[in-house]
């Protein structure tokens, strides 16, 4: 399992909002499902990225996740290449 992700729900969030978060996050190796954001990164993206939502006026729900040790990886409704994408970002 990936030993460092970051999970980023927006709530209510404007597709301009939504285009900020995806201009952040560039550099990093994401995948984004109904407004919410799974990251493969390490802890200064959660210190850096909090603060700039906040700024913007983002709702959301973050969560780092850092040497999770077992898991797993269930999806349903998710279509294939996402899917993969999911598991190579928390399990690979």
């Amino acid at each position: 399992m990936k030993e460092k992700y970051l999970m980023l729900n927006t709530i209510e969030a404007s597709s301009l909002q939504l285009a900020f978060i995806r201009s952040i996050l560039t550099d990093y190796i994401y995948v984004e499902i109904d407004d919410t954001f799974i990251i493969s990164c390490k802890k200064s993206l959660k210190d850096k990225l909090a603060p700039q939502l906040d700024i913007e006026n983002i709702k959301y729900i973050l969560v780092y996740v850092n040497e999770k040790s077992g898991g797993d990886v269930y999806c349903s409704g998710v279509n294939a290449k996402d899917e993969k994408k999911i598991k190579n970002i928390i399990l690979l």
